[in-house]
C-alpha cells in the first residue's frame, strides 16, 4: 500500500504562489483551514495542501483532523478516493498534502459549462463515486459531505477519473453506537442530519442522489437563498422533476434519483445495491460512453 509519510520539517515544502495565482487555487475551508498549492523543494512535486491552524480550532476539531488523516490512509486502497502523500503535525498547524487534481471539481465544471453533461458521462462518474462510497461503507465510514465540490477531476471531461475528497466530517459508525451530527452542506444533507436524528451509511446515498440531480440539470433540487427554506425543502422532501429540466433525461435516470432521495434512510439502497439499478447497468449508455471515448 502506498501509505503517506509524516513530514518532519515543514521547510521541505513551499507555497507555489505563481501557480496558485495562475490557477486561483487558494481557498478558505471554513474558519480553521485553507487549501493552497505547494511545491516540494527537493522533488518539485506539486500538491494541494490543506492547512489547519491549531490555534483556531478546539480539541474536537483537532481530533476530527487526525481522524481524517486515518481515513485518508484507509482511502489509499481505493482508486477513487483522493490520495494523501504526506502530512505534517506541529504545535501550530496540521498540513495534509493531497494529490493535485488538475481539472477542478464537478461543481465548478457544471456551473461554468455551456452544456450539461450527457447521461453516459454522468453514469460513469456515478459508478466511480459509488466505488469510493461502497469502499468506505465497507469500513463502516460515512462521509457526510458528498457534494459536487468534493468530487475532483483528475482528467478533463469527457474523460472520467474522479476522486472523492474532504473527509473532515466523516464518522466511523460502530456497532450499537448512535451518532447524531449536524454536518455537511444543507442542500445536500439528508433529512436525518438536519433533524438531528441518527445517521446511517445510507445518509451518504441521499447525497449521491442529489449530486446526480445537479449533474444532469445544473440545479440543486433543495437549494434556496434562505437557509431555513432549504432546511424545509429537505425535511419535507419538496422536490420536483419539471419538464423544462427533464425533457431530455431518461425515465430510468429519474427513477434512479427517486430511489436514492427517500426520506426514510432505511428505504434507500446501499451503495452496492445501486450498481444493480437498470440505469447504471444500461448497455445503451455504456455503449455511448465507449463510442465517445474512441472518437
Amino acid at each position: 500500500m502506498n501509505k503517506s509519510k509524516l513530514i518532519q520539517d515543514l521547510d521541505a515544502i513551499e507555497v507555489d504562489n505563481q501557480d496558485m495565482e495562475r490557477r486561483c487555487n487558494s481557498q478558505l475551508l471554513g474558519r480553521f483551514a485553507k487549501v493552497s498549492l505547494v511545491r516540494h523543494c527537493e522533488s518539485g512535486e506539486v500538491s494541494a495542501a490543506k492547512i489547519i491552524r491549531r490555534w483556531r480550532c478546539g480539541k474536537d476539531t483537532l481530533a476530527s483532523i487526525m481522524q481524517e488523516i486515518d481515513m485518508l490512509e484507509i482511502g489509499h486502497l481505493n482508486p477513487h478516493i483522493v490520495k494523501m502523500t504526506h502530512y505534517y503535525v506541529s504545535d501550530k498547524e496540521v498540513v495534509l498534502l493531497l494529490e493535485n487534481c488538475l481539472h477542478g471539481d464537478l461543481y465548478h465544471y457544471v456551473h461554468y459549462s455551456e452544456e450539461l453533461l450527457p447521461e453516459n458521462i454522468v453514469i460513469e462518474i456515478l459508478r466511480q463515486l459509488l466505488k469510493a462510497v461502497s469502499f468506505i461503507h465497507s469500513k463502516s465510514i460515512v462521509h457526510l459531505d458528498i457534494k459536487p465540490e468534493n468530487i475532483l477531476l483528475r482528467l478533463p471531461l469527457p474523460q472520467c477519473d474522479i476522486a472523492l475528497c474532504d473527509f473532515g466530517l466523516a464518522k466511523h459508525l460502530r456497532t450499537n453506537e448512535v451518532i447524531r451530527d449536524l454536518a455537511g452542506t444543507p442542500d445536500y444533507a439528508a433529512p436525518e442530519v438536519l433533524n438531528y436524528d441518527p445517521i446511517h451509511l445510507t445518509t451518504d446515498i441521499w447525497s449521491v442522489g442529489v449530486v446526480v440531480y445537479y449533474l444532469l440539470t445544473g440545479e440543486s433540487p433543495f437549494w434556496n437563498e434562505s437557509k431555513e427554506h432549504t432546511f424545509l425543502n429537505v425535511c419535507q422532501l419538496n422536490i420536483s422533476y419539471p419538464d423544462h429540466l427533464f425533457q431530455d433525461i431518461s425515465m430510468e435516470a429519474i427513477a434512479f434519483m427517486k430511489r436514492l432521495i427517500q426520506k426514510n434512510p432505511r428505504d434507500r439502497p446501499s451503495a452496492v445495491d445501486c450498481f444493480n439499478d437498470p440505469w447504471l447497468s444500461s448497455t445503451t449508455f455504456t455503449d455511448a460512453l465507449n463510442t465517445d471515448s474512441s472518437g
